[in-house]
């Protein structure tokens, strides 16, 4: 079994994906500030 994190963690999804860190946390920002706009 693997370990699923509770939280959207990640780490694991850029593992899945192989984007770097930076541009992932950069994605979260936009998709975090399109939310706020809905």
């Amino acid at each position: 079994m693997h370990h699923k994190p509770q939280s959207a963690g990640p780490s694991w999804l850029i593992n899945r994906t192989g984007m770097s860190p930076v541009y992932f946390d950069f994605l979260i920002k936009i998709f975090k500030n399109n939310l706020q706009f809905c």
